[in-house]
């Protein structure tokens, strides 16, 4: 896969912020304006495609709902948005003001277009705890292979590493999901292809949860998702309600395309002590830094 490097591009409203270590103002990216957020989509690119280049095998998947499993938020009389998921979930309105909640109320997509019956006060939402649930049940499906697919693949070559964004539909604003696998064996990579990914994701027909092996374009398409909700109702901005995404992190993706001796080196070199040393394969030892200065 070839290796592109992002073009990056100046922040539009720079933010100025004290500069407590040498003193005066500096300027920092503000993260909302579209540079600040086409630079975030193309440094997530790198780092998928970087991952694609160094795993065996990558698979494309995208997860939706039916109508009897989606995430639903309804409005209720008591100004609590309520979820049919999990009262963690839950929107408290009462705190806001009168013009604050109608204005949230006008904003709620209706979701009559998605085959839902029809009630302006009702819409889906984008669920966090879904995924953690569907990477928990495939990695089991993997661990222990009812099918009998990988007999004879050891455990240790059974992990994958994942990347996944939440959008909304442009029309409908329905909830669903874009991700990539990273596996290290290709005939893991098959096994969850033909079986193990829909059968650890049971919220919607299989025909409407595609998964295949990777294009070159699969991680451009994924990674635009990270910042994609500017077109979104202000009742789809919310913490509980915004889109997301969920990344593998130890190590990090994408991370393979660091030095980390030379790291380990300049941190060693810098006027710090060592806590703690995390061990990276094929990286040896780095270490992380406290913040008691070396005397």
């Amino acid at each position: 896969m070839q290796f592109t490097t992002p073009i990056l591009q100046k922040c539009s409203k720079p933010v100025r912020i004290v500069d407590k270590v040498h003193g005066g103002y500096m300027y920092v990216p503000c993260g909302h304006c579209n540079n600040c957020r086409a630079n975030y989509r193309n440094k997530w690119m790198q780092r998928l495609d970087i991952e694609c280049s160094n795993s065996a095998s990558v698979l494309f998947f995208t997860l939706t709902y039916d109508n009897s499993h989606a995430p639903v938020l309804e409005f209720g009389d008591d100004m609590i948005l309520h979820s049919n998921r999990s009262s963690d979930d839950d929107i408290d309105c009462t705190l806001m003001s009168t013009d604050d909640y109608i204005r949230l109320l006008h904003s709620s997509p209706s979701i009559s277009t998605s085959k839902f019956s029809f009630n302006p006060n009702k819409f889906t939402y984008v669920c966090k705890s879904d995924l953690q649930k569907f990477f928990k049940r495939l990695r089991r499906r993997l661990d222990y292979d009812r099918n009998l697919l990988l007999s004879d693949v050891p455990p240790a070559s059974r992990e994958f590493r994942y990347f996944v964004c939440s959008e909304y539909g442009p029309q409908t604003f329905r909830a669903h999901y874009h991700g990539l696998l990273f596996f290290s064996n290709k005939q893991v990579a098959s096994a969850v292809e033909q079986f193990y990914l829909h059968d650890s994701w049971k919220l919607c027909d299989i025909s409407n949860a595609p998964v295949s092996q990777v294009v070159s374009s699969a991680p451009l398409y994924v990674a635009k998702y990270v910042s994609c909700d500017s077109s979104c109702p202000d009742i789809l901005k919310l913490p509980q309600t915004s889109t997301f995404y969920l990344s593998s992190r130890r190590p990090a993706i994408g991370s393979t395309c660091v030095d980390f001796c030379a790291l380990s080196n300049q941190i060693h070199d810098s006027n710090v002590v060592y806590d703690k040393v995390n061990v990276v394969k094929n990286f040896g030892k780095i270490g992380r830094a406290s913040c008691r200065e070396r005397v």
